[in-house]
């Protein structure tokens, strides 16, 4: 009787990551971009964004008016209540990588498997800090005691006409961000349409950040999340820059745990992420209510 042999499994990698649609990134302003830059920043203001920025908002108040034939102290007048800066410091977004020493095979090709993925995933955690402050706790979040609650367990029409309210009620364009579960919502309701990179709401064009670092966010003020119900959140132009990807060594001896042989490589990029500070307002929305 003749027996048939089984040849060696071969080897192979996983699916390359790719980062998701409609990401942090898509909207935000990107402060290494020069038009940009002349639109941001102060003349011969330094840019040394890793020791982190100090955003002064533009003003916040609407335009008022006054009878044009008034004069002198019967002439109607307004003050403002002045503009305070946000605070934003940059941190550090990693992604580990383990083998041991015998199965590790190309060096240059282990760290790439890292850097690939922090490529693609690095919005989670760009979303992340922006939405819950993690790890720097003490920037501004969308889920700070600043946050202006609209409602709480409304429906998700009823949640998007209420965030594309308080958009309005500045007098200027803003930037809604959402959960892919709310989106999904929205979409299924044909409130959302995609031009090119950005998606945005039917009625008003505002711009919609799908963040996969928005799930679980729970305001330190109001009410949390529950099965059925997410945060969603309304702020204006937001902005991000991001330095360059950062390896942890290129050299594999100063990686390797000679007690254990086996070796431990980061991929890291350092990012700041903000907003202009004139709107934070934010509303529960029960997926499963309707409309």
């Amino acid at each position: 009787m003749s027996t048939t042999g089984v040849a060696p499994r071969s080897a192979m990698r996983g699916p390359l990551p790719v980062a998701p649609a409609f990401n942090f990134f898509s909207v935000a302003l990107d402060l290494n971009d020069p038009a940009v830059q002349a639109q941001m920043f102060f003349p011969d203001e330094p840019f040394r964004w890793r020791a982190g920025v100090n955003v002064l908002p533009r003003p916040g108040e609407l335009p008022s008016g006054f009878v044009p034939c008034s004069t002198g102290t019967m002439r109607q007048k307004e003050t403002s209540e002045g503009r305070d800066y946000g605070t934003f410091d940059a941190f550090t977004a990693y992604i580990p990588d383990f083998c041991t020493a015998f199965g590790i095979g190309d060096w240059e090709d282990f760290k790439d498997q890292a850097n690939a993925t922090i490529l693609a995933t690095e919005s989670f955690a760009a979303e992340r800090q922006f939405a819950q402050g993690q790890p720097m706790e003490d920037n501004p979040s969308l889920d700070d005691v600043n946050l202006a609650v609209l409602g709480s367990g409304v429906g998700p029409m009823e949640g998007l006409a209420l965030l594309e309210n308080a958009i309005g009620g500045t007098g200027r364009a803003g930037v809604i961000h959402a959960t892919p579960a709310i989106a999904t919502m929205w979409s299924a309701s044909r409130a959302l349409l995609w031009t090119g990179d950005v998606i945005r709401t039917v009625a008003t064009r505002t711009p919609v950040i799908v963040g996969h670092g928005y799930i679980g966010t729970d305001p330190d003020a109001a009410a949390s999340p529950t099965g059925d119900t997410e945060w969603a959140f309304a702020t204006g132009p937001v902005f991000f820059v991001r330095g360059d990807l950062m390896e942890l060594s290129d050299d594999i001896a100063e990686t390797l745990d000679r007690d254990q042989n086996d070796l431990q490589y980061r991929a890291e990029r350092d990012i700041l992420v903000g907003w202009d500070g004139v709107l934070q307002a934010g509303v529960l929305i029960d997926r499963s209510a309707t409309p």
